[in-house]
């Protein structure tokens, strides 16, 4: 089955999928570009799947890190959640899908591109969740985008850094404060500023472990992908 100019080879993808669309439009608008859509009227694009497939896809690792890290804080699974479903890592997944052979996009538009292979995959998740519940979505995302126990965390610090680095060329700057709490312990605040002037604050019982929550929640409010400038 194929729709349209340039139409998408359902079946094909269907099987690479492992999972058969009650709506098999949803998987044809997942698969559709805006720079498609603005080429030929009418045409759906997969930007509102996109949104929802983020949330769907967050949500599914978060409860699989949630799961297999029963003593990490908060701060650790933010960093752990992250360095799954950032841009790059999805798009690394999305290559090993094949993904870019079957995303229609408008003239001049490269599907191999980073950002639109990570929006692609996510518009699919959506297009699953819609067609055959949160079920549907989390067997192809154990499948593509696994979580393991055994993969390393990266320190959300060195992370952070290679972000400025990119983008701005310049580092975060931290600042701390130590408060006391009602109980006698120390506790410092952390915060820091990205070269653009966002700010975010962690909090710890050090100073390390207070600067990775703060680089962590920098990093979870949308710290840029090395190729966002």
């Amino acid at each position: 089955m194929s729709d349209g100019p340039r139409g998408v080879d359902v079946s094909s993808v269907e099987q690479q999928l492992g999972y058969r669309f009650t709506d098999p439009a949803l998987l044809v608008e997942a698969l559709t570009h805006p720079s498609f859509a603005n080429e030929h009227p009418g045409a759906p694009n997969f930007q509102r799947l996109e949104f929802l497939g983020d949330a769907v896809l967050g949500l599914c690792v978060a409860e699989r890190l949630f799961e297999q890290h029963p003593g990490a804080p908060e701060s650790e699974l933010t960093w752990r959640r992250h360095e799954i479903v950032a841009e790059a890592p999805l798009a690394r997944q999305g290559r090993a899908f094949g993904l870019a052979a079957h995303l229609r996009v408008g003239n001049g538009v490269r599907a191999d591109q980073d950002r639109l292979l990570a929006d692609g995959l996510e518009a699919i998740v959506g297009a699953l969740y819609l067609d055959g519940g949160l079920d549907a979505a989390a067997a192809f995302l154990d499948r593509m985008v696994p979580v393991t126990s055994e993969a390393p965390a990266r320190n959300p610090v060195t992370i952070l850094q290679e972000r400025c680095q990119a983008a701005w060329k310049r580092l975060p700057e931290y600042a701390y404060t130590e408060r006391a709490e009602a109980d006698a312990a120390i506790v410092f605040e952390v915060a820091v500023t990205l070269p653009d002037g966002t700010r975010a604050t962690g909090y710890g019982r050090s100073k390390p472990s207070a600067r990775r929550a703060a680089a962590a929640a920098a990093l979870a409010g949308g710290a840029p992908e090395p190729s966002a400038r």
